[in-house]
């Protein structure tokens, strides 16, 4: 069950919480062209933008797949991920995942 908490969760944390993920990869969220993340609903998209100073309706592939496919749960992220590939992976892509208890996976992608 979503939780309503989980938005405004995201808002005050999202941000410090990835880039103590990049910091161990020596890197920042300004070395980040794109997102590659799991639509957990269109108030969570929302959330990730606003948390990350993102415009609104840049995760515009994840709110295509969540529109046309529901979140399916982890794989959800596999299917943005496919269109990511399908309009051209720039150079570093961060792909993020929401998880139970809150947790946040990441990891970075760069194209070859």
């Amino acid at each position: 069950m979503f939780d309503r908490a989980i938005p405004p969760f995201l808002e005050g944390n999202l941000h410090a919480g990835i880039e103590a993920i990049l910091a161990g990869l020596g890197l920042n969220f300004a070395d980040i062209d794109r997102l590659c993340s799991h639509p957990g609903g269109a108030k969570v998209l929302t959330a990730m933008e606003s948390a990350l100073g993102l415009q609104t309706g840049t995760l515009d592939l994840e709110r295509a797949v969540l529109r046309e496919h529901g979140n399916m749960s982890a794989p959800t992220v596999l299917f943005v991920l496919q269109r990511l590939l399908e309009r051209g992976l720039p150079k570093r892509t961060l792909m993020t995942a929401l998880g139970p208890g809150f947790t946040l996976a990441a990891l970075t992608l760069t194209r070859a």
